[in-house]
């Protein structure tokens, strides 16, 4: 029967498609516990990677015609990621403006010898992706460094972020019926977003006792990770949507890119550097 033959091959492609995002999202996690766990250079230059991948497909999505542009955005990046750095990075702002002036400079010279020039188009995307991408994980980056506490309070965003997306899923997949963005996600429900808030501050509490080293911003992670990093993933998909892509890359079997996978990170790890940029001051 043709029906049947095309049923039973749409579900062993869709059994392939699991296989390939399970292996894959195991690895990606085993190698990134592995280094989080080494800490210095191995969590830095993973985090740089993984962030600078982000800025290409940022930039890809987003489509800057000048080059110079997103070179200058990707130079300013790397000087962000690779600081020596302290807690807090002094010359940031300054990073920033240079990032801007360069990509408006870029501008300037495809006007005077091109004759055409969109600045609005341009730049904007090269700041903003700086912001996006390469700014959170430079914040984890810092955290990693924090003595005692530091590989802790990096691993529970990842915990939090985690345990929030899986719960989301689970409880509004089972209960979903209140639409909070159908025009961006249609399927993400009320229901999954309690769900997703309750099992972050729930893993926030359990990592604070586990801890054993200021309960408050451990808890606060957790409840920052329940509300702003689902808040984080719309944005992206509204990223994605404008663009008119399904997937921001594909260098992640089955998962497609690196903001694909990391788009609750991003925000929830900025978020947490100032829980604790707040807390240590």
């Amino acid at each position: 029967m043709p029906g049947g033959n095309a049923v039973m091959a749409e579900s062993n492609s869709f059994k392939n498609t699991l296989i390939v995002r399970a292996v894959s999202g195991a690895v990606l996690v085993g190698v990134m516990l592995s280094v989080l766990w080494l800490g210095g250079w191995w969590w830095q230059c993973f985090a740089a990677a993984v962030a600078l991948g982000s800025l290409g497909e940022f930039y890809r999505m987003y489509s800057p015609s000048s080059m110079l542009a997103c070179t200058a955005g990707f130079v300013c990046s790397a000087l962000i990621l690779f600081s020596p750095g302290t807690f807090l990075q002094n010359g940031f702002g300054e990073i920033f403006g240079a990032c801007c002036f360069i990509a408006y400079f870029s501008e300037l010279y495809r006007r005077q010898i091109k004759g055409v020039s969109d600045s609005v188009k341009n730049v904007m995307p090269v700041v903003t992706g700086l912001s996006y991408t390469a700014v959170p994980w430079y914040c984890m980056i810092q955290l990693r460094r924090l003595p005692y506490v530091g590989y802790g309070a990096v691993l529970a965003i990842f915990l939090c972020t985690w345990s929030c997306d899986v719960m989301a899923y689970l409880t509004g997949s089972r209960w979903g019926s209140k639409k909070v963005c159908p025009h961006i996600s249609p399927n993400k429900s009320l229901e999954g977003f309690i769900g997703g808030f309750a099992a972050s501050l729930l893993c926030g509490t359990v990592c604070a006792l586990w801890m054993g080293f200021s309960p408050l911003a451990f808890i606060l992670t957790g409840a920052v990770c329940g509300t702003v990093g689902q808040l984080g993933d719309l944005v992206e998909s509204l990223i994605k949507r404008e663009c008119g892509v399904k997937d921001s890359g594909k260098i992640i079997p089955g998962h497609g890119g690196f903001l694909d996978r990391f788009d609750s990170v991003l925000v929830n790890g900025l978020c947490v550097w100032l829980i604790w940029w707040v807390i240590l001051q």
